[in-house]
């Protein structure tokens, strides 16, 4: 079970008492809810089973005297479930080789159901309440008795076999509970564990919500936490938490990557990206605090959980919407209540003593992908596949030939290195730079050579990702500043005699400061330190991203009234995370924020004249 940062004093003091007093009972509530559409494909599957989605519940065989029915249609009407099938019936006399018809008729049928849980049952009952016929038109029509005594006979009986099963979801959100609860708490886990039913149902606008509940016994009193500084983190303890920090990566990893291989839109593979990008920066703050010796918050993976979660829910309800099978549908309902049932405990902390264990965090996860036997936390530092196809990243930058030297003097010794480059792009150039710590009298030479790199990039990436021709130079200039900006157009710095890639404090590398652990699985974490080239291609295609997928599809030049910003809003994405896309027009920035965000966007009306010694500026120039 991995250990929460030393901060959570609260919870270290409850745990000494062996045998806590509880004075009072609360009930937490988790919603199911079960959208119509999937509740639409039961009926279908359950009920009506013929040919095109009909149900035949009365017929004597010979064609004379019948009621079909076909194409159901499930919704809410006031609290109740209804159901609307086109329907077609006749009454007749067989006679010879025809039918004397008594009675026909054709229309809809509309039945509404009261929704009841059967006790011990984890599943969804319908009883229906009313019956009546509809016209074309949706008016009511009168019934005649005949017709009646064959609907209430041979219908009612069918459709109330509708069963909505939720022992999965129920099951699994019990077995993930168990992985949540520290020992010294099991008997009061067990309790809450077993105390966990199916409190109520109803039909709500957009999908049927069924209540699960469980009983929380609260502490009679909370002890004080100790006003004490907390110390820094041992070396051990730091290992710990980066070792949590890279679970709570691969969760959120896992979790989108197969959510966005399952979504039907690119607008959800997006949100999905900025949701798991802005869950790393996070995750990132998080470490880069701690490792500078910062430890007095309280543990920041709780609140990037409920943060990101907050997010994570209404999108998988709507990748649920777009499933047509119903036990794909089931995983996403017990995923849904496992997040919210976290989320509800949570605010019982002090009292349930939550906390995430790697098997709780698998199993959470597997809840997407049940069949899937990789490890859900497996946070590896190689580029996936299968993680820049979820999002459309396509193909990988070219990766380089040999390993790079990291001594500063290994130019004398002429290395056999050269880049695999797009032929574009002169690989004798990008082994020059790839050892070149440019000093200030070398900038004439040096600037030139990596606008031209960086402009190779920009120009690879708008082949690969087609952007309207309005904007191309808009991309290249904001290419041109983000540089620029973030590091001086310098892949390498000299320290101590070694040639080392440029370095920020949170970890980002290179001429495009890239943080490895933000584009974790994205990009080759050597190449973007010690290619310049291949460090340019992944900054140009995130910015990119930021530019075409965030920027310009919420409009953000038309919310403005000024394409221009379009650039600065993806360099405050690129700069600080997909949440930060709106940053430069923000009043409630801080005022270093407002700082870098007008600073780039002078270098970027800077570099609108093409001019890379501009950059000169940086050195004094």
């Amino acid at each position: 079970m991995l250990p929460t940062i030393r901060t959570l004093t609260l919870l270290a003091a409850l745990l000494c008492f062996s045998a806590p007093l509880f004075a009072e009972v609360r009930s937490v509530t988790v919603p199911i809810n079960v959208d119509y559409r999937h509740i639409q494909q039961l009926l279908i599957q359950q009920v009506f089973t013929g040919t095109d989605n009909s149900l035949r519940p009365w017929s004597d065989g010979t064609n004379c005297n019948y009621l079909t029915l076909t194409d159901p249609v499930v919704d809410g009407f006031e609290g109740r479930l209804r159901v609307i099938s086109k329907g077609r019936t006749q009454v007749g006399a067989a006679l010879g080789g025809s039918c004397i018809s008594v009675l026909s008729w054709s229309g809809r049928l509309e039945t509404i159901h009261e929704l009841v849980l059967p006790e011990g049952q984890n599943r969804i009952e319908a009883r229906i309440v009313d019956t009546q016929l509809l016209n074309d038109d949706g008016q009511a029509e009168n019934m005649p008795n005949q017709l009646w005594t064959i609907i209430k006979n041979q219908v009612h009986p069918r459709l109330e076999n509708l069963r909505v099963d939720l022992n999965r979801p129920f099951q699994d959100l019990k077995q993930f509970l168990s992985l949540l609860t520290r020992p010294q708490s099991a008997q009061s886990a067990l309790a809450l564990i077993e105390s966990l039913r199916l409190s109520e149902v109803t039909a709500g606008d957009d999908a049927v919500k069924a209540m699960l509940m469980a009983d929380v016994a609260l502490p009679d009193s909370l002890p004080d936490a100790p006003e004490a500084p907390v110390a820094a983190l041992t070396a051990e303890e730091l290992a710990q938490w980066h070792q949590q920090l890279d679970a709570w990566d691969g969760f959120f990893t896992y979790v989108t990557k197969n959510l966005a291989a399952q979504a039907g839109s690119p607008e959800l593979q997006d949100e999905l990206l900025d949701l798991l990008l802005d869950a790393r920066y996070r995750l990132n703050e998080a470490l880069v605090e701690t490792e500078q010796g910062d430890s007095s918050h309280s543990d920041p993976v709780r609140g990037i959980f409920l943060h990101t979660w907050q997010r994570l829910g209404p999108i998988v309800q709507r990748i649920d919407l777009e499933q047509t099978n119903s036990a794909a549908s089931l995983h996403y309902l017990s995923f849904i209540a496992a997040g919210d049932a976290l989320k509800a405990l949570d605010e019982l902390e002090a009292s349930t003593n939550i906390e995430v264990s790697l098997d709780g965090l698998r199993r959470l996860a597997r809840m997407v992908a049940p069949t899937d036997q990789l490890d859900p936390l497996d946070s590896g530092e190689d580029v996936d596949p299968e993680l820049r196809k979820s999002f459309n990243f396509g193909e990988p930058p070219p990766l380089p030939d040999a390993p790079i030297e990291l001594n500063f003097l290994n130019w004398l010794f002429s290395p056999a290195y050269a880049a695999d480059v797009p032929a574009a792009f002169d690989p004798e150039l990008t082994k020059r730079l790839n050892i070149w710590i440019p000093k200030h009298k070398d900038m004439p030479e040096y600037l030139p050579l990596a606008h031209k790199a960086l402009n190779h990039a920009a120009n690879a990436t708008l082949v690969k990702k087609p952007l309207d021709q309005s904007y191309h130079p808009m991309f290249r200039h904001a290419m041109l500043a983000t540089a620029w900006q973030e590091s001086c157009w310098r892949q390498f710095v000299d320290k101590g005699g070694k040639r080392l890639p440029l370095t920020s404090p949170s970890g980002s590398v290179g001429i495009m400061q890239v943080n490895p652990r933000v584009w974790r699985g994205f990009y080759d974490v050597t190449a973007l330190k010690y290619d310049l080239v291949y460090n340019a291609m992944a900054g140009s295609e995130i910015l990119m991203h930021y530019l075409k997928d965030i920027a310009i599809r919420k409009g953000e030049h038309t919310i403005t009234k000024n394409p221009e910003n379009l650039a600065r809003a993806s360099y405050s994405a690129y700069n600080a995370g997909p949440g930060k896309l709106t940053r430069y027009r923000d009043s409630k920035a801080t005022s270093r924020e407002k700082r870098v965000d007008k600073d780039f966007f002078k270098k970027f009306q800077a570099m609108k004249k093409d001019n890379p010694l501009a950059v000169l500026a940086c050195y004094g120039g």
